[in-house]
């Protein structure tokens, strides 16, 4: 019998949640707690675990669309069962279906981000997928040392200290002079962000309280030992906090 794969509530104020890509591609064998896709919400990037073994029959949605919780967002069939007629019962899955691919910006940028040999993708952990996009590293690049080759925090961090390599350069098309070439919406955690901070804006009062003080103690303090200890003013000022709330 074919196993529905959902949408995940992560929380209670969960209700949606972007697909950022899928692990395998449809027809692809598929084990039971391995990563089936992985889950954008509005603070954590999140790989979802196959919830059965068998085949990937389909998928329901393409990669980036947004899916409310509890919905069904890819099919498991079992060994033997015929795929066409489990593919029947979601006409909805057409579209997703036929554009298994990366989409057409992403493989103008990364072409090698489409699916290595064999179908499968490289293992990579999710805060070392975000903090590459914040650094700007190919992961194309980077040499996984994680269980399996999976790529680490540790190793992101490495390949951005390397000097760039000229090829990474070559594949980035180049920008027009004028405007941008493409609006991307606001998803995710920086949704969130941008609709606090304009929730603040609206309902609060726009206030701004200031305080003088003499820390010219605080600045010889620091400049007398910061080349024995490395440490910042946000220190001595935690400690001082820290020592009133002792009085």
């Amino acid at each position: 019998m074919p196993v529905e794969c959902t949408m995940p509530k992560f929380g209670l104020t969960m209700h949606e949640g972007t697909v950022q890509r899928f692990f395998k591609t449809i027809g692809s064998p598929v084990r039971a707690g391995e990563p089936l896709y992985e889950v954008e919400t509005e603070k954590v990037l999140y790989e979802v675990e196959a919830p059965a073994s068998g085949i990937l029959a389909v998928t329901l949605f393409e990669e980036g669309a947004t899916v409310e919780c509890g919905v069904a967002v890819a099919i498991i069939a079992e060994e033997g069962e015929n795929l066409d007629d489990i593919r029947a019962r979601y006409p909805q899955a057409a579209a997703a279906s036929n554009g298994s691919a990366p989409p057409a910006a992403t493989a103008e940028i990364e072409p090698s981000r489409s699916a290595p040999k064999g179908g499968e993708r490289r293992a990579v952990s999710p805060i070392a997928r975000k903090l590459a996009a914040e650094l700007g590293v190919n992961l194309d690049n980077v040499s996984g040392t994680g269980p399996g080759g999976r790529i680490t925090r540790e190793d992101v961090e490495r390949a951005a200290k390397e000097p760039a390599k000229p090829a990474a350069v070559l594949r980035a098309p180049a920008l027009k002079a004028a405007g941008p070439r493409q609006t991307i919406p606001f998803r995710g955690m920086r949704k969130t962000i941008a609709e606090r901070m304009h929730q603040s804006l609206r309902d609060s009062a726009q206030l701004t309280i200031t305080h003088e003080a003499d820390v010219t103690a605080a600045v010889e303090v620091r400049e007398r030992l910061k080349s024995e200890f490395d440490f910042t003013y946000t220190d001595l000022l935690i400690q001082a906090v820290a020592r009133a709330i002792r009085k």
